[in-house]
């Protein structure tokens, strides 16, 4: 949310009703907590895992079957990942978490249908025991929210217009958001630019510009072939 807000268009956020900022920026930060649609859970078919565990000091392995339930829920799946202010040292397990569904896993035998179902159920409560300590806190947050950014809305407004009638008061005109050029670079010294600039009566000691290029300066030898053809 404090992102949201200080990055939102200046202009856009001042002309805007301030409640219709609040409330665009609660649903923001506002957490839904998750609900088991337990009536909607499927299962996919099973496979086979191998197990491997240690008997009489050595190693043995067996083929089991494993089911796995897919369960939709509602909400944020975020919260299946916080911790609740409860704490179990036999936390459920989860085999997959996805946005929409967990998936979780049982191994048993074939026959034991009543065994696999009793897992299952078993799990399932333990999951929604979790979610319930933590959306506690999660109702607890959402109750404050809208206080907090009531708050921060009219602090981010305020300095918004404190820099805006800072702006007013240094003096300059204020005009459209334009894209930086870089300095315009200033003519050469002594170019023709130069000159028509300076071709001002009240700048004395700067010469004007003529229509045409000045002609070059005579050598001293043009000048003296000039002396001896007007001598008499």
């Amino acid at each position: 949310m404090a992102e949201r807000l200080a990055t939102w268009d200046a202009d856009a956020l001042l002309k805007a009703p301030e409640a219709d900022v609040i409330d665009a920026l609660v649903e923001e930060g506002t957490a839904r907590c998750p609900r088991l649609l337990r009536d909607q859970a499927w299962m996919p078919p099973p496979t086979e895992i191998t197990q491997r565990f240690s008997e009489f000091g050595e190693a043995v392995e067996r083929r089991v079957t494993q089911f796995v339930l897919v369960v939709p829920f509602d909400g944020e799946k975020v919260v299946f990942l916080l911790r609740g202010n409860t704490f179990s040292f036999n936390p459920p397990q989860v085999e997959g978490l996805s946005d929409h569904e967990i998936r979780i896993a049982v191994n048993g035998s074939a026959g034991d249908a009543g065994g696999v179902r009793a897992q299952f159920d078993e799990q399932l409560d333990k999951i929604e025991s979790s979610l319930a300590s933590s959306c506690v806190q999660i109702e607890e947050h959402n109750a404050r929210i809208r206080a907090d950014v009531r708050g921060m809305v009219a602090r981010r407004r305020a300095q918004l217009l404190a820099t805006r009638n800072l702006q007013a008061e240094i003096g300059f005109p204020i005009g459209p958001l334009r894209r930086a050029t870089g300095p315009v670079p200033l003519p050469a010294i002594g170019s023709a630019r130069d000159c028509q600039l300076g071709a001002s009566p009240t700048r004395p000691g700067r010469q004007a510009c003529s229509a045409t290029p000045a002609e070059p300066a005579a050598t001293a030898a043009q000048d003296e072939l000039a002396g001896l053809r007007n001598a008499p």
